[in-house]
């Protein structure tokens, strides 16, 4: 048996060996979810039909919620706000041990808070960043993120959060960085 996720939709006879079987399970998972997703039952319904009713025509509306392979984020774009958001949760830990007056301090620099990217010139980077930080809700109990979901116009901040990075390497492996550090890391 093939890989499932074969395509099923080309001229090629090898490629329909197994689409009976690719089309009934598809046909069940949409069953399965009509009933289990019932905000998107009508969708899920209206997919399984098609399934069922081999409406060949139709089988492109299947794949209508998928990302275009033209728009996905790359991996490379990922890591780098993953290792962003780390370096801030690191940042965010350490600020807490110090004084009062030194948070104020700190609190003055305009990278002091993750803010995220411009929309206009880091549109993938932001999406991601959003996505990462409130679709999965990771760090939001951590991270300060009034500045990130408040700020309507972002400034490009890639470049200069790759700066912070450069600095923070040498830092990392801190269990708590010194206010010196901190100044250092945000330049």
């Amino acid at each position: 048996m093939n890989d499932i996720t074969q395509n099923n939709f080309n001229d090629d006879p090898a490629s329909k060996e197994n689409y009976p079987y690719n089309r009934l399970l598809l046909f069940k998972m949409y069953q399965i979810l009509e009933k289990v997703d019932l905000p998107n039952a009508e969708l899920h319904c209206f997919h399984k039909n098609i399934l069922k009713e081999c409406r060949e025509e139709q089988y492109p509306l299947l794949f209508e919620e998928l990302t275009l392979e033209s728009e996905k984020i790359l991996t490379s774009v990922m890591r780098t706000v993953e290792y962003i958001i780390m370096m801030y949760v690191h940042l965010t830990k350490s600020y807490k041990t110090l004084s009062n007056t030194q948070q104020i301090q700190i609190e003055q620099h305009p990278y002091s808070n993750f803010i995220g990217f411009s929309l206009n010139y880091e549109s993938d980077y932001e999406v991601y960043a959003n996505y990462y930080l409130t679709e999965l809700m990771s760090y939001d109990h951590i991270l300060n993120l009034e500045k990130f979901h408040t700020c309507k116009i972002k400034p490009q901040s890639l470049t200069y959060y790759k700066k912070m990075i450069d600095r923070y390497k040498k830092y990392q492996i801190n269990t708590y960085l010194t206010y010196q550090e901190i100044r250092e890391i945000l330049g």
